[in-house]
């Protein structure tokens, strides 16, 4: 049977995000590292746009919905983005030998975190594809109505030992996240030849010490990082799932009326 594609993207972490900005943010993630084949003018005017462009980014995501819960590390891997492109600006205005190699140490780990957030994102995306090869559908109950209210608007629905607990379940999530993010980095810079040959000294023997760091681990890595998420990301769901259920049967003379005007609709345009 045919996976609905469109289906999959909204059941994603991804699909909280309009797919505009999904596009924007790849096209400028990619074309940072394709600019530095530019110099001189060039090589500024496209570093240049691309700030304007992430700036740009960070306005709509913030302006939009404040209170939006956007997937974690979508946000900072915005300003990263934003960081990293002022480096090479900053780079190509002085073009200073002696800040290069520390510079360009930065910029790698800017980018390598930014790509962790994209890999981490495409195994959510293959994960829920292959959910739904399996199970193309899933339960819906008609008379359920789609609650959209704020993580800060619930807190005073979750006692404050659940609290503790979601807090502690965001410190495990954040930790797992770093361990694969610094991992993909080291990874990625020792089996890039300019990555290790441009960075300082110091650097460069440590990172060729991290024998660790290699692709045959890197399956161990994401198959722990799939297991911890697909435990934690369902528990933090369950505490918020109670709070809007409560918030739910504060307000259910409000939520009955809503649902009575929008049945009502439904059966005029039948």
């Amino acid at each position: 049977m045919l996976v609905n594609f469109r289906h999959v993207y909204t059941l994603t972490e991804l699909g909280k995000i309009k797919i505009r900005y999904i596009i924007i943010f790849l096209c400028l993630y990619f074309t940072g590292p394709a600019s530095l084949f530019l110099s001189g003018v060039h090589f500024l005017g496209i570093i240049g746009f691309l700030i304007l462009a992430t700036l740009y980014m960070i306005v709509s995501s913030t302006k939009a919905n404040i209170d939006k819960n956007y997937p974690f590390g979508y946000i900072i891997s915005i300003y990263f983005l934003l960081f990293s492109f002022m480096i090479l600006f900053i780079l190509g205005l002085f073009n200073n030998s002696e800040i290069l190699g520390y510079a360009i140490a930065v910029d790698l780990f800017l980018y390598g975190f930014i790509g962790s957030f994209i890999i981490i994102n495409l195994l959510n995306i293959v994960y829920i594809f292959c959910l739904k090869r399996m199970f193309p559908y899933e339960k819906k109950d008609d008379k359920k109505q789609e609650i959209n209210v704020s993580r800060k608007k619930l807190s005073e629905y979750i006692d404050l030992e659940k609290q503790k607990v979601y807090f502690n379940i965001v410190l495990i999530n954040a930790a797992i996240y770093f361990f694969f993010v610094i991992f993909f980095i080291i990874l990625l810079i020792r089996h890039i030849p300019i990555g290790s040959s441009i960075i300082p000294l110091v650097f460069s023997n440590w990172l060729e010490k991290q024998e660790w760091a290699n692709f045959s681990n890197s399956i161990g890595v994401i198959s722990l990082l799939i297991t911890f998420y697909s435990i934690t990301i369902p528990a933090q769901n369950r505490i918020i799932n109670e709070a809007r259920e409560r918030y739910k049967e504060r307000y259910k003379d409000y939520f009955s009326q809503n649902s009575y005007k929008s049945e009502i609709i439904r059966t005029k345009q039948k």
